[in-house]
């Protein structure tokens, strides 16, 4: 894995100006290639079988900004559970948050060839300017009652990881660049509705049992770090992605 790293660096270094981004790992796939690959479905299929292939390694690293993670786009979470509207223009990258992802697949499992299929995808943001050295954010405590508010209320069915780190918002003063902004971002499952029956509960007798992750009520949960609000998810209207919450200085708080 080291070595795919480095490689990756390398091709930056080669290919992009400027400083290397921050980069962490935060996954690492790994396993063999034991089945047959039906190339129709595009799946490995049928019994395991005796291979001498190289294991395949999929790293994922997210992009640090100060050594702070870029977690989610907010367009990202308006999209998963807002949805679309009119002239909605594509996310970069699809969405994916900032970070680089690595895939290596022994060729041999998959074609009966020598060799590695590598893929290098670098998802990342340039960074720029801050807008402040520091500023104060709100209780642990304050933030967990929000999200214990939509548990409650129904809408909160499953919580898959919850962390602190940026949001991403679009610059509606100048366009095509991004605005970073403190938030807790939780990934699970939420519904609009607080009594529909959610996806996994249809089609699988358990939550372990299910792809959760795959549905379409699954995705990034905003709540800013700063006053403990909901980044309300199901907004509709073209304007959500540039509406960040104004930033709260240290000057403009008072002492208790």
């Amino acid at each position: 894995m080291r070595s795919l790293y480095e490689k990756a660096l390398g091709l930056w270094n080669r290919y992009f100006e400027g400083p290397e981004p921050g980069l962490r790992l935060t996954e690492l796939w790994a396993g063999t290639a034991c089945r047959a690959f039906d190339w129709e479905l595009q799946e490995f299929v049928g019994p395991p079988l005796e291979t001498s292939a190289n294991a395949y390694l999929i790293p994922r690293f997210e992009q640090l900004a100060g050594g702070i993670p870029l977690l989610a786009y907010a367009e990202a979470s308006f999209l998963q559970f807002g949805g679309l509207y009119p002239g909605l223009q594509p996310l970069p990258m699809g969405g994916m948050s900032p970070g680089l992802w690595i895939h290596s697949r022994s060729l041999q499992a998959m074609t009966g060839q020598e060799g590695l299929q590598e893929t290098i995808d670098f998802f990342t943001l340039r960074i720029g300017d801050k807008l402040a050295e520091d500023v104060p954010l709100c209780s642990l405590k304050t933030v967990l009652s929000t999200y214990e508010a939509l548990i409650l209320s129904g809408r909160l069915r499953h919580v898959h990881r919850l962390r602190l780190g940026y949001a991403i918002w679009e610059d509606r003063e100048h366009p095509g660049q991004f605005l970073l902004q403190p938030a807790w971002v939780a990934w699970g499952v939420l519904l609009e509705n607080p009594k529909k029956e959610a996806w996994y509960d249809k089609k699988f007798g358990s939550l372990g049992e299910s792809r959760f992750f795959e549905s379409n009520e699954y995705g990034p949960i905003l709540v800013n770090a700063q006053t403990g609000e909901l980044i309300a998810p199901w907004r509709k209207d073209p304007g959500r992605a540039q509406d960040a919450p104004p930033l709260i200085h240290w000057e403009n708080v008072s002492a208790p």
